[in-house]
């Protein structure tokens, strides 16, 4: 392209996140990291510990804490990716202080309803609260360091250290009972709660005076804590058909549970682990170096035949990164059917579970491959056909969970595997048209849409030059 053929003059079009150090797919990691942390908690507990309620207090606490923070999730990934180069220390602080008295304040609202309706001890009740406090606390502040390098390994070691304090609480049952199994847990929660606060402290300065930004931004961009709702309704939609319907049971006046359905899903996002140890260790950064090259070739008027080069590139890497993901997967999922009933056996789970188990395996196999897809969706700001994604896994998930309800109980997670392969038929279809036309779509529609003006000419407006001529 000449040089003076055309300049960019619109500085709004800069997309400064194009250019962060942040994990897009953080998100993604924390939710898959909380529900096969479940899955983890099912293994350990597979005799439901005091008629259930420890297993099913493990599932809410889980499940709550991610509820109440799922609509920052989003949110602040896109606005520390934004902002990164911008923010102060104290402005970084103050926006951790202010997330961190919201979250609060939300588990204080939950608390409160579970003293409410829950006819346990107090001191039992004040137990589970102060773990839902903790783990609440704990997803910020592995959210806050998403842009530290060793994120990822961050969050490995929070995947172990959770799964020592579950051990640890095992060893307060043996001698404390169930009061010492909540209270051991809550120790070592405790304990990974400050060693997530030091690595935040180390990296911004707390001060402790609360910050507006992230909710102004929240405020001009409700796109995101929409979308994190939307995603966190969707995983719990089918367990709150079952709770309410005849399989469902409850526990203390406020714990509903429906055991088998639980533990089997819970169990089947285990396999979502290694396709993400890969993707985040290599595809991610390659996949998003490559599209920050495109975007830098759009947006600084590159030569069309280095925009094409571009990306031919992209989509050649994508292309090859999800074939590597999709044979993980597999080998995983047909390894796990194989050997689901020694599984079983060794965990002393019920063996009529097991083929709720291996259609569970691909139920989480096609979503995985999904929350892929929505990540790159959302880098590439085509933030409809995201929330297309995440409405229609929600709608499904609701409806055939609705309809097998009629059918016999081992084919109970049907719905849950066909909700996900839907949403999984849609977002293959999706990304195939995106990345086929992504040049065009990125020059037709705002907010990556290149606007130029024809210096030698009369027209203003949105074209793609060639050689200097509009095509």
């Amino acid at each position: 392209m000449q040089g003076n053929d055309f300049r960019i003059f619109d500085q709004g079009l800069r997309k400064d996140h194009m250019h962060g150090a942040v994990s897009f797919y953080s998100p993604w990691l924390l939710l898959f990291l909380c529900v096969s942390l479940l899955g983890v908690v099912s293994l350990l507990l597979p005799d439901e510990i005091g008629q259930g309620f420890s297993r099913v207090t493990m599932f809410f606490v889980f499940l709550g804490s991610l509820l109440i923070t799922a609509p920052f999730y989003f949110v602040f990934t896109r606005f520390l990716a934004e902002k990164q180069k911008t923010l102060t220390p104290a402005g970084v602080s103050g926006i951790f202080v202010s997330l961190m008295v919201v979250v609060f304040a939300l588990a204080v609202v939950c608390s409160a309803v579970m003293l409410v309706f829950s006819s346990s001890l107090l001191v039992f009740n004040l137990s589970v609260i102060i773990l839902f406090f903790i783990l609440s606390c704990n997803w910020l502040l592995l959210l806050f360091l998403n842009s530290v390098p060793r994120f990822h390994l961050i969050s490995a070691g929070y995947f172990i250290g959770m799964i020592c304090t579950l051990l640890l609480g095992l060893a307060g049952r043996a001698v404390g009972g169930i009061l010492g199994f909540v209270n051991f847990i809550n120790l070592g929660a405790a304990s990974l709660f400050f060693i997530l606060w030091f690595m935040v402290a180390e990296k911004v300065k707390i001060s402790y005076a609360p910050g507006t930004d992230v909710y102004s931004f929240m405020k001009r961009e409700p796109f995101y804590p929409v979308l994190g709702v939307v995603i966190a309704l969707g995983f719990l939609a089918d367990k709150i058909i079952f709770w309410s319907s005849g399989f469902g049971k409850i526990y203390r006046n406020v714990f509903f549970s429906f055991a088998p359905y639980e533990t089997t899903v819970a169990i089947a996002f285990l396999t979502a682990i290694p396709p993400i140890i890969y993707f985040v260790l290599s595809p991610e950064k390659k996949i998003f170096q490559k599209s920050r090259k495109l975007y830098q070739s759009l947006s600084l008027g590159a030569e069309y035949g280095t925009i094409r080069a571009d990306k031919k590139d992209l989509v050649e890497y994508m292309a090859k990164a999800f074939f590597n993901i999709l044979k993980i997967q597999l080998a995983v999922v047909f390894s796990l059917n194989y050997l689901a009933t020694q599984m079983f056996s060794l965990f002393k789970l019920p063996l009529e579970n097991v083929i709720l188990f291996r259609t569970a395996l691909w139920g989480v196999a096609c979503f995985v491959i999904v929350s892929f897809i929505i990540t790159f969706l959302l880098y590439w700001d085509f933030r409809k056909y995201a929330m297309f994604l995440a409405v229609l896994f929600l709608g499904s998930n609701i409806l055939f969970n609705v309809l097998v309800l009629q059918l016999h109980p081992k084919y109970l997670t049907y719905g849950f595997s066909f909700a996900c392969l839907v949403t999984l038929a849609a977002a293959l279809g999706i990304i195939a048209y995106i990345l086929k036309n992504l040049v065009y779509l990125l020059f037709r529609t705002p907010p990556i849409t290149q606007k130029v003006r024809v210096i030698r000419g009369i027209k203003n407006g949105t074209y793609l030059i060639k050689d200097g001529k509009r095509i």
